[in-house]
């Protein structure tokens, strides 16, 4: 689980009057927005229709999570980012979920655009 001043609300996401940019990769569907608080903060979205079970849905979340934890640090601008889920991602796919991570938070990723 990410520390509390790094968790995000879909409500508070959507409270924020700017213009969300959307990038659609083949893992999920990313949407950021400048945040004011001065920190970057996170949502995960596992859509229900991509598996029922709530355990499934609720690993591919924490898979999620953990590599976004590794990567807080080296993120130094202020956002809101909203990560929605295109399929389930196994155990075998941590390495594959990293190195996305990795290119859209990284120094030459989606936030440098």
């Amino acid at each position: 689980m990410l520390p509390k001043k790094f968790r995000l609300t879909i409500v508070e996401f959507y409270k924020n009057s700017q213009h969300a940019r959307r990038f659609i990769l083949p893992l999920f569907i990313i949407m950021l927005k400048v945040s004011q608080t001065g920190n970057p903060r996170f949502y995960v979205s596992v859509p229900k229709f991509l598996d029922k079970r709530s355990s499934c849905r609720h690993e591919t979340k924490r898979i999620i999570i953990e590599a976004i934890r590794k990567k807080l640090t080296k993120i130094d601008s202020s956002i809101d980012v909203i990560i929605k889920l295109r399929r389930i991602i196994d155990k075998k796919d941590k390495i594959i979920v990293d190195r996305e991570i990795d290119r859209i938070f990284g120094e030459k990723g989606l936030l440098k655009l």
